[in-house]
């Protein structure tokens, strides 16, 4: 049995993407959005998106990137300031509520699908006709306290809210989404049975195949950069758990035992990097570069690098710089609290796992093992993005992962609905 609109309804089954945002379009968290957009778009669904902008007039517009991802319709409307108190909270999800269920009522989805927490409060109810999803986007009652204790706050507690709609959300939602089994075995031990495993679905953040067709050609001239120098990036933003400023730091103390070397940062935020760079920025190359070239302009480097700090919300983590790294074919420098990036890039044999600030004896190693891999690299420079591609086709990349989560969600179908076997389009 397939779930189509009725046939008097001549248009493609719907869906409802409904984001609580005011990230830029090239953030993370935009990211796992268009994706989405693309592999509903591809497989016969009418995608209609749903955005709630807090600060509206400093945030930036997703109507173009999302149009251009293959959405039918796109929505975006101001939604109150949020902060640290539940209350302001409460009223922005009350004042956000009525237009999301309008948007049900007369889009009529098949399936709404809330990207996180704040997008969950708004958009899923109790038994809807609908499918309802809940895209987790990560520990986020978790990420919040971890904020506020780099902002010094005196109050270091996430707000009830937080804590209350993620079970809210979980009991809502006919299935939901996380990037790592880590973040279904955090629930678990969270919320206990209410984490509701069974509706749990694993579909981590890879690159799409749109990410290698860069339509640009990128050499090293074009950065200044000299062919024998070993070249390493960092791509993404520039919050405070993104460690900017750790990375760099260690690439400079790698520098002194590494001759040739050169550090680079690919971010939508070239000020901001400038400035948590401090006096390391004038050594090194900052860049905004659109996502659709970004694949170009990785290829130009050795190794890609990340750091993450050693909290919950970065062990649950698939961070979708690690994908792009490899399959721009890119070796990874990493620590073993960067998500899935040593496993991921283990797999390939393409992960440098070290420590973001080594003792002093330990720099000649980790230099001779940067020395080694570099010449391995120039002696088969196709190694780890053919690597990458086989591993997505045989483990299963991204589409054939959307498959088998559009398998599941017919599944969540026929269990509410008490049919045998039921799938989507």
């Amino acid at each position: 049995m397939t779930v189509m609109p009725s046939s008097a309804r001549s248009r493609r089954p719907v869906v409802l993407l409904t984001c609580f945002n005011a990230d830029a379009p090239t953030s993370g968290y935009a990211t796992r959005v268009l994706q989405m957009v693309d592999s509903y778009t591809a497989r016969g669904f009418e995608v209609c998106v749903l955005r709630f902008v807090p600060v509206a007039h400093h945030a930036q517009s997703w109507r173009a990137t999302l149009l251009e991802h293959g959405a039918r319709r796109v929505i975006e409307w101001a939604a109150p300031p949020v902060s640290r108190y539940e209350l302001s909270r409460r009223l922005a999800i009350c004042w956000c509520r009525p237009l999301a269920l309008a948007a049900r009522l007369r889009l009529r989805p098949q399936v709404v699908q809330a990207e996180g927490h704040e997008a969950a409060a708004v958009t899923l109810w109790g038994r809807m006709r609908a499918l309802q999803v809940a895209d987790l986007h990560g520990a986020v009652p978790e990420e919040t306290e971890y904020r506020r204790r780099q902002q010094h706050s005196d109050a270091a507690r996430a707000p009830c809210w937080f804590h209350r709609h993620e079970a809210r959300a979980l009991r809502a939602c006919d299935a939901y989404l996380v990037v790592s089994n880590s973040m279904i075995s955090h629930l678990r031990e969270k919320l206990g049975n209410a984490a509701f495993r069974h509706k749990a679905f694993v579909l981590d953040v890879k690159s799409s195949p749109r990410f290698t067709h860069a339509s640009t050609k990128v050499k090293r001239h074009n950065y200044g950069i000299a062919d024998d120098e070993i070249v390493l990036v960092y791509s993404g933003g520039t919050q405070t758990y993104q460690r900017l400023p750790a990375i760099a730091g260690f690439v400079a103390a790698l520098g002194a035992h590494i001759a040739q070397l050169r550090f680079i940062v690919f971010t939508a935020d070239p000020n901001s990097a400038r400035q948590q760079l401090g006096t390391l920025a004038g050594n090194t190359i900052v860049a905004s570069v659109a996502p659709s070239e970004l694949h170009a302009h990785l290829r130009i480097a050795d190794f890609g690098i990340i750091f993450r700090d050693d909290h919950v919300i970065n062990r649950v983590a698939s961070p979708t710089k690690i994908w792009e790294y490899l399959l721009s074919g890119l070796h990874v420098i990493c620590n073993q609290a960067a998500g899935n990036a040593s496993e991921a890039a283990g797999a390939l044999d393409a992960a440098l796992v070290v420590d973001p600030h080594p003792e002093p004896g330990e720099w000649p190693a980790i230099a001779q093992a940067v020395t080694e891999i570099t010449r391995r690299r120039r002696a088969a420079p196709d190694r780890v993005a053919r690597a990458a591609h086989e591993y997505l086709q045989q483990k299963g990349g991204w589409e054939s992962r959307f498959d088998l989560w559009l398998t599941h969600l017919g599944t969540m179908r026929a269990r509410r609905r008490g049919i045998t076997q039921e799938t989507l389009p």
